[in-house]
């Protein structure tokens, strides 16, 4: 059995070229199908970052099986995908789930979301009939794996960017739960921080924007809207004030400011600077800068980095665990055959036993037990030296050796003398 990853990422290849590549449900369905005919069993990871098939090989055909695929995919692009694409099989390719997994390969370093992308891939493949034993136990792994080290590490709660950090800074500020809150601008930065201040609470949020008022108005029906001039009637009685506009000059002057009677937290996103640093000198004015906030994510994104380098070992212990198992499913066959031998063998000395003695019901269960617990005794040493075994060769040669020792017309053959002896 061998495990292959072919794909590409945001690290290798630009978007347009990643989008060429991206996979809807049904064409992922098309080619885990196609896949499968072949014999090559496939989950097909497919997010705005990165797209990979995690193949399990048990003819040797998966790499060029997937390779095709891609490339087929890709149309037109194919060849300029081609020298793009990564490649990886057993132990890396493993490993390289179980990172992914954990969002240690995200761009976003810890990002919770692929987990949940990866959880959804491999239930379209399981559902569809188009994994085997290897790419369940594989996933299985992975993904609890993911939620362990999240739960320990915690990757995710350190905030990186410069919105969601300052919005933080905010609340320890002046809890925005039940705030009357005010954001200036109408750009991405200040739609974010609109869904953030619904996100803590705030009692009312408002929008002074000069433009894309109807586009406000769908996304955000709960937000009041106003003209950009209104502003600093607004600010007067919004306890949380939020400048996010692209102007090149300032926006929210020192006067004619007029502070919130409970205090008011002014959160500065924009670069150049839309409030009036002399806004900082202001009785009951509490000013949050873009500068400021940065080097807190950088701050977090250190903290993050070296948590992220101690989750690594975390998961490389438990992908390594992961492999050891797959590798034993290499002598599945010839153990199961061995474990039927053993179980005719010891039908068949039970029931000799059985009529050469007349036993009674409780003798007969004794002996039942015994019978099994050598038998078990027999076979135990030579499983586990299979499954140890860390060669593949010398583990495709046992597991062939043993499937032609105890083949079912060895078993018949042997059953039929041992009937005629008795």
């Amino acid at each position: 059995m061998s495990i292959h990853v072919m794909g590409v990422s945001y690290k290798e290849a630009a978007l347009e070229l990643r989008e060429r590549v991206s996979f809807t449900e049904s064409a992922k369905l098309e080619v885990l199908e196609e896949l499968a005919a072949q014999g090559v069993y496939c989950v097909i990871l497919s997010t705005c970052n990165r797209t990979e098939i995690y193949a399990s090989d048990a003819q040797g055909k998966a790499e060029q099986a997937v390779r095709t695929a891609l490339l087929r995919r890709a149309g037109d692009a194919a060849e300029r995908l081609q020298p793009h694409l990564y490649a990886a099989a057993d132990q890396q390719a493993v490993t390289h789930l179980f990172e992914v997994a954990a969002g240690l390969e995200s761009l976003v370093l810890g990002e919770d979301q692929i987990l949940g992308q990866v959880q959804d891939a491999y239930e379209l493949s399981f559902s569809a009939g188009c994994t085997d034993k290897a790419l369940r136990r594989m996933f299985q792994d992975a993904v609890e794996s993911a939620r362990r080290v999240k739960t320990m590490f915690k990757l995710s709660e350190q905030p990186l960017s410069v919105c969601s950090i300052g919005m933080r800074c905010v609340n320890e500020h002046m809890p925005i739960v039940q705030k009357d809150a005010l954001v200036i601008g109408s750009g991405k930065m200040a739609q974010l921080a609109v869904q953030y201040l619904q996100q803590y609470g705030a009692k009312s949020v408002t929008v002074c924007a000069r433009s894309r008022r109807e586009e406000l108005a769908h996304q955000f029906p709960g937000v009041q809207l106003a003209d950009f001039e209104r502003r600093y009637e607004y600010a007067a009685k919004s306890s949380v004030v939020v400048c996010a506009t692209s102007a090149p000059h300032v926006v929210l002057r020192r006067v004619p400011f007029v502070c919130a009677p409970g205090g008011t937290v002014i959160l500065d996103l924009a670069a150049p600077r839309d409030a009036d640093p002399a806004l900082a000198d202001m009785q009951g004015v509490t000013l949050l800068d873009v500068d400021a906030l940065r080097r807190t994510a950088q701050e977090n994104m250190e903290t993050r980095r070296a948590l992220a380098e101690q989750a690594k070992q975390a998961i490389l212990a438990d992908a390594e665990e992961t492999v050891h198992c797959l590798a034993s499913f290499d002598v599945d066959e010839g153990i199961a055959a061995l474990q039927r031998r053993c179980e005719s063998a010891e039908r068949h000395a039970f029931a000799l036993l059985s009529r050469r003695l007349e036993l009674s019901g409780h003798e007969a269960r004794h002996v039942q037990k015994i019978l099994h617990a050598a038998v078990r005794r027999i076979s135990r040493g030579p499983i586990l030296t299979l499954k140890s075994l860390e060669n593949a060769d010398e583990r495709a040669v046992c597991n062939d050796v043993l499937c032609r020792l105890f083949s079912q017309k060895e078993e018949e053959d042997d059953l039929s003398d041992c009937n005629a002896r008795l």
